[in-house]
């Protein structure tokens, strides 16, 4: 927080000089240890800015003023239970005379003698400095300044404050602090980003307000990010089966790190309460709200931890715990894999099938079965999330949607109420055919189905290749360009590439026209891509 120029409250009281008051007016005097005044200084319109020190225990301050020295105690005081007054001298350009003295919770005040002066008349000159000497990174994104402190020809040392000036370009350069009086090093957090150049400077001020020069310009970064994460703790702890528990959460926030940067360490103990933060976590993951923690004991109590740490190193202290107790259950279900198979490769789907597992505790209506898939065979990752899992006795799965022109290899194993799984590999495979809607309109999409070209409005040879329309305008379609030997083909045949004027016109040399795609287009199909208008058309050209 930036403290105000001054420590006190200045307050505008009208002199009294000459008034009737006896020599020695108190003849007993506390025991307060008090300085006495510490300075007068000029303002900006002339008047006197009397300050002191605090005295412990002190009642009220009695400030007496004279223009005659030796005469002080003549005047009746001011009295404030401040540490400082804003006088208005009754005349311009004289000399004031200034004690002041603390009274104690009697009215008794101490006898101190201690005179400070100074001439009623407007303060002008700025004071002399030679501006800033350090800036180094500190706290949180922020600098430390120091200064050798500046002179004045009324304001003492002690009473100088001093403007902090801070940009990222020197010609930016913005008021952004004010010190309290007499400071020569100021902190500051959270000027910007963590490690981001900044450039600084810090000007004088004195009493009357005069500012000086500006003085030597500083270049810093700026200091680490300080901050913590804003991290709630774990949400929950579940238990997934006899050697494994889930852990969940909810997102950290951080002042500077992205959520992708953030880092989540959970903890564990099978102790309540009992945590060893000093030693490495048992998972940490980034940019996550859930990890499974394996390997455990069954039938035991865990109890964790999660904590976040940003990316400069922050960690959140929270000690939210939860808690999970694993299953004592770890015998794995008996199942004999997949027994039945069906496959449609043009339509892109399968049926598994199986008969039912047998579990020591999990009766055949409680198992559920999870189907794993793989592009080579054997070539399965338990860990991972399955392709699918059935309803709990279910029979079979069906799969659909598979990946075109693939081979795809499956394996199904049975997993318990407490989420053991058999481990057995019986294995079934399965290519898949060329799909029309994924493969082939993909390739218009990216080559024919253009404008100027086969999309709606007038196109090319009377087809249109865009998805709605294509499939019907091809296949027993006739050409209006396909005439071979008298014969008008059509553009596609069923399992027929010599009688499908489609494969004709992908190929180099057609007998009318120019290759599919035009040349004008600035496209031509690669290998893959003539592959896969032909294979489809010899797998009898499906709708699929």
């Amino acid at each position: 927080m930036l403290r105000p120029r001054f420590a006190f409250a200045l307050t505008a009281l009208a002199l009294a000089i000459g008034c009737g008051g006896d020599d020695d007016p108190a003849v007993r005097s506390n025991n307060l240890a008090f300085e006495g005044v510490a300075w007068v200084v000029p303002d900006e319109a002339g008047k006197l800015v009397v300050a002191w020190k605090p005295a412990p225990d002190a009642q009220d301050y009695r400030v007496y003023i004279t223009r005659l020295p030796g005469r002080e105690l003549k005047t009746i005081p001011i009295k404030t239970d401040g540490t400082a007054v804003t006088i208005t001298p009754e005349k311009q350009g004289e000399r004031y005379y200034v004690i002041v003295r603390a009274a104690d919770a009697s009215g008794l005040e101490d006898r101190n003698t201690i005179v400070k002066s100074a001439i009623a008349s407007p303060d002008t000159a700025p004071p002399s400095f030679n501006g800033l000497k350090t800036a180094e990174p500190s706290g949180n994104a922020g600098a430390r300044l120091t200064w050798e402190p500046a002179t004045d020809d009324f304001t003492p040392p002690e009473a100088i404050v001093y403007d902090v000036y801070a940009g990222r370009p020197r010609t930016t350069l913005t008021r952004i602090a004010r010190t309290g009086p007499g400071d020569t090093t100021i902190t500051l957090n959270e000027l910007g980003v963590p490690r981001e150049p900044f450039v600084f400077e810090v000007r004088a001020r004195d009493i009357a307000n005069n500012e000086s020069a500006g003085g030597a310009v500083v270049n810093s970064a700026l200091g680490q990010d300080a901050t913590l994460p804003t991290f709630a703790g774990c949400d929950a702890a579940t238990a997934l089966g006899a050697t494994s528990v889930e852990v969940t959460w909810s997102p950290a926030t951080d002042n500077h790190s992205p959520a992708s940067e953030l880092t989540y360490e959970v903890f564990t103990s099978t102790s309540a309460g009992q945590f060893d933060f000093t030693a490495d976590p048992a998972a940490k993951v980034s940019a996550a709200t859930a990890v499974t923690l394996t390997g455990l004991q069954p039938g035991v109590t865990y109890s964790f931890v999660c904590r976040a740490r940003d990316a400069a190193g922050n960690a959140e202290e929270n000690t939210v715990e939860r808690s999970a107790t694993t299953a004592s259950d770890v015998t794995k279900p008996t199942f004999a894999g997949i027994k039945g198979f069906d496959f449609d490769p043009v339509m892109r789907k399968v049926k598994l099938s199986w008969d039912p597992a047998t579990d020591d505790q999990t009766p055949p209506g409680n198992i559920v079965y999870d189907v794993f898939e793989a592009r080579t065979a054997g070539g399965y990752d338990f860990d991972a999330p399955p392709r699918a899992t059935s309803a709990p006795g279910a029979p079979y799965v069906e799969l659909s949607d598979l990946a075109s022109r693939a081979t795809l290899n499956w394996v199904v194993r049975a997993r318990d109420a407490t989420n053991n799984r058999d481990d057995n590999l019986v294995e079934r495979s399965g290519t898949t055919d060329t799909s029309y809607s994924i493969d082939v309109q993909g390739v218009f999409n990216k080559n024919c189905a253009v404008v100027g070209c086969h999309v709606s409005g007038p196109t090319a040879g009377g087809l249109n290749l865009a998805p709605a329309f294509s499939y019907d305008q091809l296949v027993d379609a006739r050409s209006i360009l396909g005439n071979i030997d008298g014969r008008n083909i059509p553009r596609v045949t069923k399992s027929n590439l010599q009688e499908s004027w489609l494969s004709i016109k992908i190929n180099p040399n057609p007998p009318r026209g120019l290759v599919m795609p035009a040349p004008q287009t600035g496209n031509a199909l690669t290998a893959i891509e003539k592959d896969i208008i032909t294979s489809w058309i010899m797998q009898d050209a499906p709708r699929n």
